[in-house]
């Protein structure tokens, strides 16, 4: 006698595949943006894949057109929301999962379902909603942290809940407990961090600073010149159909520099997509001496790539949207001179026995992980000085309110309180993970969306321009 399964007979695969494509363009509630995890597998495709794994095949056309059906609505994003999960084709799919495994087994208790190498914890977690014993396992640490929060964290404190109503609907239960307090920890996190860095970002009273925009730097090759190139591949700060904001580059012969202005619309009179940057080689804008790409990374392996900012990204009052401005005296000796000496303080400091700078070495990957060739070794030299700085701050108010969290939630939590701590710390890492993501120097200005593209927009880490 065979066990032959569903899976092996048949399945609705046009709508698995369409609702697995549909999941890539949720973000609300969707596992996937809790942390970056590169190898993420569709939601849809493993709940339908665990379902039809466990149900024996059918025998008879009736049986299988009512299982097609049943995954059907399985599939669907719609039927995963809490509110619906327990009266709706997941309930079905459950009961269905635990009869075929009584049938087959003897005895009234779930399947398990073991996934040595769990990843993004999409397998564990479809199959722990329709009621099967999930293992996961995985070697990649990250991956583990991962599994963690998706899996464990959520369930380990499922009843744990804040007591007032936090929806017009009434929920007599309230909120988890685990959301009250990693808002809690971030607040607090944050109001450390913005009292130990605020000298390090000054602003001009009635402006809300967004962000910063950098350009690599390299001394002219020509020894009649000398002046700082800033190496970018294109000028535009804003390139919509409704709006052009670009940066100007005016040839400062007289201070070996490039300064720039900033420009509007109809006043872009150059080409701001042609920048000094062409196939990895640089254009002095001073004497027009090009910079050949062999040469810019003997800069960088000598250490003499620089930086400079060039632009701060504005919420100005009055202005629709973002607005742009050049940095002022005190934006360019903080971010650099202060941030520097800060960077001093802290360059040897520990948290037990672990470097606060994370100097350890890069791997090299050609053509994925090559930034070893522009000088780019260890992990903090992705870094600039302040944003090292406002890292660490970071990294240490996470770690500085765990105490606190177990403290504060030890009463609700009781003997899970320090657990409890854990959890939520652990989370709070995940944001700080965000942060970094955005705030390091190969994250690129997207100008058509005015926005930042986090360093792992893309499963490489190349050299970048803009």
């Amino acid at each position: 006698m065979t066990d032959r399964r569903l899976i092996e007979d048949s399945l609705p695969l046009r709508v698995i595949s369409d609702e697995s494509r549909r999941e890539k363009s949720l973000r609300h509630g969707h596992i996937s943006t809790l942390h970056i995890w590169w190898a993420r597998r569709p939601l849809a495709a493993c709940r339908a894949a665990i379902y039809a794994a466990l149900r024996p095949a059918p025998s008879d056309t009736q049986t299988r057109a009512d299982e097609h059906a049943l995954i059907a609505d399985l599939v669907k994003w719609e039927a995963t929301l809490p509110d619906a999960m327990e009266k709706n084709s997941v309930a079905k799919a459950r009961q269905r999962v635990l009869e075929a495994n009584v049938a087959r087994r003897g005895h009234n208790v779930p399947p398990a379902v073991l996934d040595p190498f769990a990843g993004g914890g999409a397998i564990p977690l479809e199959a722990g909603r329709l009621g099967c014993v999930a293992i996961a396992n995985d070697l990649n640490p990250v991956a583990h942290i991962i599994e963690l929060a998706t899996l464990r964290f959520a369930q380990r404190f499922s009843d744990l809940r804040t007591a007032a109503p936090v929806s017009l609907l009434g929920d007599a239960g309230g909120k988890p407990l685990l959301i009250e307090a990693l808002e809690w920890c971030l607040g607090r996190v944050q109001h450390d961090v913005e009292r130990s860095v605020r000298d390090l970002y000054p602003s001009v009273r009635g402006e809300k600073v967004l962000g910063y925009i950098w350009a690599r730097t390299v001394v002219c090759p020509n020894p009649a010149c000398r002046a700082e190139i800033p190496l970018m591949g294109q000028w535009w700060l804003a390139k919509k159909k409704n709006k052009k904001v670009a940066l100007r580059p005016v040839a400062n012969t007289e201070q070996g520099r490039v300064d720039f202005d900033i420009a509007y619309e109809a006043d872009i009179d150059f080409d701001a997509s042609a920048g000094s940057m062409s196939r990895s080689n640089a254009l002095c804008p001073c004497c027009g001496q090009v910079c050949p790409a062999k040469v810019i990374r003997e800069f960088g392996v000598r250490g003499e790539i620089g930086y400079r900012l060039v632009s701060v990204v504005i919420d100005k009052p009055g202005v629709s949207g973002k607005d742009y401005r050049a940095p002022t005296h005190e934006e360019l000796s903080a971010a650099t001179q202060r941030a520097e000496r800060r960077l001093g303080e802290i360059r040897e400091a520990t948290r037990d026995g672990i470097p606060l700078i994370p100097d350890e070495e890069l791997p090299y990957l050609r053509s994925i992980f090559n930034v070893h060739v522009y000088g780019y070794r260890t992990w903090a030299s992705l870094f600039t000085p302040r944003q090292l700085v406002t890292i660490c701050a970071f990294v240490e108010g996470v770690r500085n309110t765990r105490e606190a969290v177990a403290d504060k939630y030890r009463e609700r939590a009781g003997e899970r309180a320090s657990e409890f701590a854990d959890a939520v710390t652990t989370l709070a890492a995940f944001v700080v993970d965000r942060v970094i993501n955005q705030s390091n120097a190969f994250t690129r200005w997207n100008n058509a969306g005015e926005k930042a593209e986090g360093i792992f927009s893309r499963q490489a880490l190349g050299m970048l321009w803009d």
